[in-house]
């Protein structure tokens, strides 16, 4: 079954990026994208998403408009303070935009309670490649 999803991004190359990167997968369904964050919660009643895919730095706001699907936080390495303020914000998984598309996408499968046994997501306990960005796998 897709897993069905919202990319929330302001940059209209990446929402396009990651689009074309997951089309085709047989994972995951776009169902939109946006940039207005005002826009959210009305593009959320009208999809129904299974997750929401946001930039990091947008995860407050999102909460705020009332998004109610899971969240997967997609930040930069090394973003510390960000990624602790989504924690306590409350996403459901979090990726690198340095990881592979399939790191991605069990991190979406994983927020929308769907591990994929075909793509695993790294263990809690496994170090990040190259980079001090926690890994956060698994739904909370």
């Amino acid at each position: 079954m897709l897993v069905r999803i919202v990319i929330v991004h302001d940059q209209r190359l990446f929402r396009e990026g990651l689009r074309a990167v997951l089309h085709g997968r047989g994972e995951v369904q776009v169902v939109a994208d946006i940039a207005d964050l005002r826009m959210v919660a009305a593009l959320i009643a009208e999809t129904e998403p299974d997750v929401l895919v946001v930039d990091l730095s947008d995860v407050a706001e999102v909460r705020r408009a009332g998004s109610k699907p899971p969240l997967v936080a997609l930040g930069d390495d090394g973003d510390q303070p960000r990624v602790a303020r989504a924690l306590q914000i409350g996403i459901s998984a979090l990726a690198s935009k340095s990881d592979s598309p399939d790191e991605v996408i069990a991190a979406i499968r994983a927020a929308a309670g769907r591990p994929d046994l075909r793509h695993p997501p790294p263990s809690p306990k496994e170090p990040p490649r190259g980079s001090a960005f926690p890994r956060m796998p698994y739904r909370a």
